[in-house]
C-alpha cells in the first residue's frame, strides 16, 4: 500500500476528509477490491486498538508529577557555592596551591618588563600623527 493510499484511507476512516474527498475515496473503494480489503483490515486495527488502549493515569501519577515539580522548584547551587563548599574540605586548599604551583612551574612565570622597554613598546605601537 502506498503512503497516500495509507494516509487517504485513515483520514476517511477518522472522518477527516472534505465530502468532496471522502467520495472520491468512496467511489474508489466501490471500484477496487484490493483497497476495499485494506480499508477492512485498517478499520478493524483501528478499533481494536481504540478498545484495548485506555486513558486512565495510573494511581500515583498526581503524586509522582507533583514530586517532580517540587524537584524542579530546587534550584542548584551556583559556581561559588559549589567552589565554597570544595574549599571548606580539609584538602582543597593545600590541593589548590599545589595546582596552582604546577601550573606557575609548567607554564613559567613571565619575565618582569623594565621601564625603558614598556615605553619603548608603547611608542612604537602608536600611530605617527
Amino acid at each position: 500500500m502506498l503512503r497516500d493510499e495509507f494516509e487517504g484511507l485513515m483520514l476517511l476512516r477518522d472522518g477527516a476528509l472534505s465530502a468532496a474527498d471522502a467520495a472520491q475515496w468512496r467511489a474508489r473503494l466501490a471500484e477496487e477490491p484490493a483497497l476495499q480489503r485494506q480499508y477492512a483490515e485498517l478499520d478493524a486495527l483501528s478499533r481494536a486498538l481504540s478498545e484495548h488502549l485506555t486513558a486512565e493515569p495510573s494511581p500515583d501519577f498526581s503524586d509522582r508529577v507533583m514530586a517532580q515539580v517540587r524537584g524542579a522548584n530546587q534550584v542548584a547551587p551556583g559556581v561559588l557555592v559549589v567552589l565554597s563548599r570544595w574549599l571548606a574540605q580539609p584538602i582543597a586548599v593545600p590541593l589548590a596551591a599545589a595546582a596552582a604551583l604546577a601550573v606557575m612551574l609548567f607554564v613559567g612565570l613571565p619575565e618582569p618588563i623594565d621601564p625603558p622597554q614598556l615605553a619603548a613598546a608603547v611608542s612604537a605601537a602608536r600611530p605617527a600623527p
